[in-house]
């Protein structure tokens, strides 16, 4: 988690406040007037599992399916960092603010993107030759 999210979501806030001496320490995203602690649960892991089941089951052709899970991995790693990112200004500004974000807005929007995602790849793949794997369409 350290590595992937809060290195990253500290780059971010540092590129949007560079004067707010961001450093990543461990889970802690720390600066200049208050900071984040990330927890076990914040690094996104859920999403992927999502993701990974709506590609294995989907009625997709091999190439379309890999391509959509790993570009799919992607998005939701990117997702999940700037969720983080939102959630350290958000705790900076407004407390009561954060936690509505972190415990409604935040999951149901990432889910919400990860979903219409999942539809624009289903969309776009080819229909495949099986005539019992159409039922999306």
């Amino acid at each position: 988690m350290e590595t992937l999210n809060v290195s990253v979501a500290t780059m971010f806030v540092g590129w949007i406040i560079p004067d707010a001496n961001v450093i990543a320490e461990g889970t802690r995203i720390r600066a200049t007037g208050g900071g984040i602690n990330l927890v076990q649960g914040c690094d996104g892991v859920e999403l992927l599992w999502l993701i990974t089941a709506a590609f294995a089951v989907a009625p997709l052709t091999w190439p379309w399916r890999l391509f959509g899970w790993v570009a799919g991995l992607f998005l939701a790693w990117l997702l999940n960092v700037a969720r983080i990112t939102g959630l350290f200004f958000a705790w900076r500004t407004d407390p009561m603010w954060f936690d509505w974000l972190h415990n409604y807005v935040g999951p149901i929007a990432l889910v919400l993107l990860l979903g219409l995602y999942v539809h624009i790849v289903m969309t776009k793949a080819p229909v495949p030759e099986d005539a019992s794997a159409q039922w999306y369409r």
